[in-house]
């Protein structure tokens, strides 16, 4: 079954990624990007963007195809800055005198020096995918040409970006010796230096913050220690260390100007972090919303914290977990619309062999909504009978009575019956007392009076249902049925009423003077077929005849 999952997943997982990873596969045709469709609405895109503060909207227009998936959300922004900063410095764009024409020939800026020489050029031409975009090599030859116009006067009326933002190393190169500007493994002593402080910094961070959960746990909370609450609480602040270290590398990237395959690398494991902590806080929240809800719903059916927190905690983690999942395949270029919406083949062959997981996920939805058991409860399902361990989103394990476990699919829980001898109201007790053939009517019909009362008296013998009659002539008694019931939650309760009440019985037996029978047989035999020396004459045999 793993074999079938996994050659099942790996065709899915090439399907789809062949149609969404760049490069991989032409992509089918679709609509040209809005905002995109030509020079004009590509360069209002642009400064729209970067004058409403919205990145992400000019970092749409720039062509990044020749960065790597890794580096793409820390240098597109750079490069959005870079590019802002240098035509803000040449001059004031006119929007209405580039073209609106989806079929418009590529439009091109030249960058001139503050004497007025020609170093470059800005250029926007359609793609493959027929959008218009600041092309690869414009953004390629940014740094060069801003080294040229750096000194340049920025056009009366616009803006001028924090050169922080993209060009670090030229505040360095003024403020900081030679010394801490020296590389080491292609990487300035400073920038070195500062992922230092950072980590310090995020470490110092996370102590504080476990110091203060502690102190909200015992001091304000009144936690136990070894409380589910308190573990929680734990669990929230290790991922909240996590999280603050992602948060803090990830806001010190811009600044550190890291070559390109290094800040693409830290930018990933940066941002990792902050998925990781936040799904990690997510969990802890969740399991505290479950534990709050289930709590309330034990107050009302005494059932809900071993039953519906079990499943409804690992459902909501699941979830949570796939759309960390989702997020992490993002940061790596993958298109999760396209992943969503193009499966195709290798969807369909995933959703077959993936039959058995989805019957189980309804077997655990069943168990949720309907209830049919709970941890601890006594079950049977078909020929399996034992008490219910843990509920898992796939199975559920259950522990025989003969202490081995057993791994059952949740789908069984769909398809065949379930018998919960936990959820009995009373529990049978039929037996019956053998009493011996020369008791008297008397003290038969006594004995029987004495056990209906003791039982009418009984505070777990159930009122509705008392039988104690005398029943049946057996082989060797007086056969006495007994037939009730008794209100006992558990088996074990149970085994200590039974032991209650027939010790009770025994004593009446006693008070009485009534014998219990046990199987006894008399032999008759005539007189005639002994021999003589058995008859009564007192001869005893003759040993030599």
């Amino acid at each position: 079954m793993r074999l079938v999952w996994v050659c099942a997943l790996s065709l899915w997982f090439a399907t789809g990624l062949a149609q969404i990873v760049p490069g991989q596969q032409q992509a089918p045709p679709q609509a040209v990007p809005v905002g995109l469709e030509s020079p004009r609405a590509t360069m209002d895109t642009f400064l729209r963007g970067m004058n409403d503060g919205d990145l992400g909207q000019a970092v749409k227009a720039l062509d990044l195809s020749w960065v790597s998936l890794l580096e793409r959300p820390d240098r597109g922004p750079k490069l959005a800055f870079q590019l802002w900063a240098v035509l803000n410095r040449q001059e004031y764009i006119v929007l209405d005198k580039l073209s609106s024409s989806p079929e418009a020939k590529p439009y091109t800026l030249a960058i001139t020096t503050r004497r007025g020489s020609t170093v470059g050029q800005v250029t926007i031409a359609k793609q493959d995918d027929k959008a218009f975009r600041f092309t690869s090599d414009t953004l390629e030859d940014l740094p060069r040409i801003w080294e040229l116009v750096r000194s340049k006067p920025v056009i009366t009326g616009l803006e001028d970006p924090n050169a922080l933002r993209f060009d670090t190393d030229a505040w360095a190169e003024g403020q900081l010796p030679e010394e801490a500007r020296r590389p080491v493994l292609g990487i300035a002593v400073w920038k070195l230096g500062m992922l230092g402080a950072l980590v310090v910094v995020a470490v110092a961070m996370g102590a504080l913050v476990q110091i203060l959960a502690r102190v909200l746990g015992k001091r304000v909370l009144r936690l136990e220690k070894s409380s589910r609450a308190y573990r929680e609480l734990a669990k929230a602040s290790m991922a909240a260390n996590v999280l603050i270290a992602g948060g803090l590398l990830r806001a010190s990237l811009p600044f550190l100007n890291l070559p390109g395959p290094v800040a693409g690398a830290v930018g990933f494991i940066a941002r990792l972090a902050e998925v990781v902590g936040f799904t990690l806080i997510a969990f802890a929240a969740w399991d505290a919303a479950v534990f709050h809800l289930t709590r309330r719903l034990q107050d009302r059916t005494g059932s809900g914290e071993k039953l519906v927190a079990p499943v409804l905690s690992r459902l909501g983690k699941a979830v949570m977990g796939l759309v960390a999942a989702l997020v992490v395949l993002g940061y790596l270029g993958v298109n999760i619309t396209g992943l969503v919406a193009t499966l195709g083949l290798g969807g369909v062959v995933l959703a077959l062999a993936a039959k058995d997981s989805v019957e189980n996920l309804f077997g655990s939805l069943m168990v949720l909504i309907e209830r049919p058991f709970r941890i601890g409860d006594w079950v049977r399902l078909g020929s399996i009978d034992g008490e219910v361990e843990d509920i898992q989103l796939r199975s559920t394990r259950i522990r025989t009575f003969e202490d081995s476990v057993i791994i059952l699919p949740n789908r069984t829980l769909v398809t065949d019956s379930v018998e919960n001898f936990g959820m009995r109201r009373f529990r049978r007790l039929r037996t019956t007392i053998g009493v011996t053939y020369d008791t008297p009517p008397e003290k038969l019909a006594e004995f029987t009076k004495r056990i209906r009362e003791m039982l009418r008296e009984h505070p777990q013998v159930w009122d509705e249902k008392r039988y104690v009659y005398f029943n049946d002539f057996g082989p060797s008694s007086l056969t006495i049925l007994l037939y009730c019931f008794l209100t006992a939650a558990t088996y074990q309760e149970e085994l200590v009423i039974r032991d209650d009440l027939l010790l009770r019985i025994v004593r009446i037996a006693d008070e009485v003077g009534v014998e219990f029978a046990f199987p006894t047989q008399t032999l008759h035999v005539k007189d005639e077929t002994l021999p003589k020396f058995l008859q009564g004459s007192g001869d005893k045999p003759n040993p030599e005849a």
